[in-house]
């Protein structure tokens, strides 16, 4: 988009794995570490980058007295703080961001419910945006006949494991849907869970060209919505049709308001309803491409892409 970035890694040195288990522990203290000395590396960036702008994805590492620093340095920069996750989810929080939070100049949320919420507590501004997919990774893709035999299944679902989900899935697989669950925390349920006959469960992760591909090769991509979070949309509501996927998600206002229901991409309120749509748009591979590719038209005419949304935030920082 024209700008020049200097990016500070907050992520700790090691798989996600492990940063997930550790993350649940300190969650129960609400203290996180610095792997990566983090607000150093911020202070020396800003110090010698001067920048406009300071964007904050997630900031659960970054501290209060930083930010104020930053500001006494530059007065004119702006503090953005950027996240996808419900913020009112203690597991979503630490100390040292609700600290944070009257500092910022802008809070961006993708949790419409969070606007209110976030002012309550002490954010200055905040600005709802819908998801976004990434240009550069979420396009139609054309796969090579290996491709096709390692990624091609009947519906399927990229993503974490949740009870629910998990039991819905199973349901249309008892009920002689094949379904393929590509899960990449499996191992920490698996003992505890029974996998249906017509239900094939990948534990992987499935990210940037490869997570394409998946999408690209699957006639109906369920969108399930993680309900610790309150979802009513994730980024996969919007990616999966940015691929050129047939998405079949769960009913939601900001679902309908993103996508025509029936010509964009469709939805469930039930396990029966959604067992039967799967079943006809399996039978009917002219109407579910259809559907999938008039919900890509739409990503691409609406405006759902990562530069169109950046420019709307960036318009409303204060």
């Amino acid at each position: 988009m024209g700008h020049t970035l200097l990016a500070v890694d907050t992520l700790p040195p090691y798989g996600a794995g492990r940063w997930r288990v550790l993350r649940g522990l300190m969650s129960r203290t609400n203290e996180l570490v610095d792997w990566r000395r983090a607000n150093h590396k911020l202070l020396a960036g800003v110090r010698s980058f001067r920048p406009d702008l300071v964007w904050v994805d997630k900031g659960l590492l970054i501290r209060p007295w930083v930010l104020q620093r930053v500001r006494g340095l530059y007065p004119l920069v702006s503090l953005v703080h950027y996240s996808p996750d419900d913020m009112m989810n203690p597991f979503n929080q630490s100390k040292l961001y609700l600290a944070s939070i009257p500092v910022y100049h802008l809070h961006v949320t993708t949790k419409s419910y969070n606007v209110k919420e976030l002012k309550e507590i002490g954010a200055r501004h905040v600005m709802f945006v819908d998801n976004a997919f990434d240009e550069s990774v979420h396009f139609p893709r054309e796969l090579s006949s290996a491709e096709m035999a390692e990624y091609k299944c009947c519906v399927g679902f990229v993503g974490g494991f949740e009870a629910e989900r998990f039991a819905t899935m199973q349901y249309l697989a008892r009920n002689g849907v094949d379904v393929v669950f590509r899960c990449p925390d499996w191992s920490h349920f698996k003992r505890r869970y029974e996998v249906t006959k017509g239900l094939t469960v990948i534990e992987r992760w499935y990210v940037e060209d490869d997570y394409a591909k998946v999408v690209s090769a699957t006639k109906v991509n369920l969108g399930f919505l993680r309900k610790c979070n309150r979802d009513r949309q994730t980024q996969r509501s919007v990616e999966i049709p940015a691929c050129g996927g047939f998405m079949l998600a769960e009913r939601t206002n900001e679902h309908l308001g993103l996508f025509k229901e029936g010509e964009e991409a469709e939805f469930f309120d039930s396990g029966n309803e959604l067992l039967q749509k799967a079943r006809f748009y399996l039978e009917n591979p002219n109407a579910r491409e259809s559907v999938a590719q008039h919900g890509y038209q739409r990503c691409l005419q609406s405006g759902y892409g990562n530069q169109c949304r950046l420019r709307m935030i960036i318009e409303e920082i204060p």
